[in-house]
């Protein structure tokens, strides 16, 4: 990808730089303009995990803790990615339908909500279709229903929620069709959960894992969200689990966790059919015996 996307964070360590008074009389002098380019400069007011990395990458892999700013991260990327003319022919992929309409586009950190009113684009819900200005093109698709997936073709996809995909196959299928460009990319985003598909793309040389924490997205929480997610009562232990989430080892800890009590099971199963074989053995046996005294 392009470094461009980090490029302002000079101006935004010069600003921190300086106190309450020098801040705001700096921001008096900008113009109406400058101000609205400044609201919407994700850039300027993004945290360094919800920018793109940099290099080279082909999937950016970002499982955080509820209300680290996923959809928001997640909807900036699309919109720098048209505005960028790095995208005309966009996926957009939810669990299902009304989970992309009402969190990815319509939504408070969604994409309509983001786009400044000169670049904002048109959404035709009965087409599932956002279009732009500049002529670029969003489609909707449900993971729940992943031959909608077989054909289209993408450079740029954000695929939202994926450990909660009940069919790994919306994840292939997806990953075929991108493709046009010289540098297609998918952001998927998603609450921590243990999967072993998750696990194996989090280790592919193309992917970057970047995980993150409810706790660094405090300032922008509500303070009753932020104190109950970090109680870890009974109540709120998914909500402590997601927002402790600090690294690779425990996003992968979590499906180790859950192959071990597997693998405990099958050898169970495979003890209790042993038994059943020596006993069908016994009884063969016992028939046997039985037709040669007869014999």
């Amino acid at each position: 990808m392009k470094s461009g996307m980090r490029s302002c964070r000079n101006w935004h360590s010069f600003l921190s730089g300086l106190n309450t008074r020098q801040r705001k009389g700096l921001i008096k002098q900008l113009t109406k303009l400058e101000c609205e380019a400044l609201f919407y400069d994700w850039q300027f007011w993004a945290r360094d995990k919800q920018l793109p990395p940099e290099g080279e990458w082909r999937v950016r892999l970002l499982p955080a803790g509820r209300g680290f700013g996923k959809t928001r991260a997640g909807a900036e990327w699309i919109r720098w990615r048209v505005e960028t003319g790095q995208a005309h022919h966009i996926g957009l992929v939810g669990n299902t339908f009304d989970d992309v309409r009402s969190v990815m586009i319509e939504g408070p950190s969604g994409i309509l909500a983001v786009s400044s009113p000169q670049s904002r684009p048109e959404w035709l819900s009965s087409r599932r279709l956002l279009r732009w200005p500049s002529g670029a093109k969003a489609y909707v698709f449900a993971a729940e229903s992943p031959e909608q997936l077989r054909g289209p073709e993408f450079d740029t996809v954000w695929a939202d929620e994926i450990a909660k995909w009940r069919y790994r196959a919306a994840w292939d299928n997806l990953m075929l069709g991108l493709r046009r460009g010289s540098c297609p990319q998918v952001m998927a985003s998603t609450t921590p959960r243990a999967r072993q598909w998750l696990k194996d793309l989090s280790e592919q040389p193309d992917c970057v894992l970047v995980t993150g924490r409810t706790a660094k997205n405090e300032a922008h929480l509500s303070p009753d969200f932020a104190h109950s997610a970090s109680r870890p009562h009974a109540a709120h232990r998914l909500a402590a689990v997601e927002a402790q989430l600090r690294s690779h080892e425990i996003f992968c800890a979590e499906f180790r966790s859950d192959q071990k009590q597997l693998n405990r099971q099958i050898l169970q199963d495979i003890k209790e059919l042993r038994r059943s074989v020596y006993m069908l053995i016994g009884v063969l046996a016992a028939l046997e015996i039985g037709l040669s005294v007869l014999g």
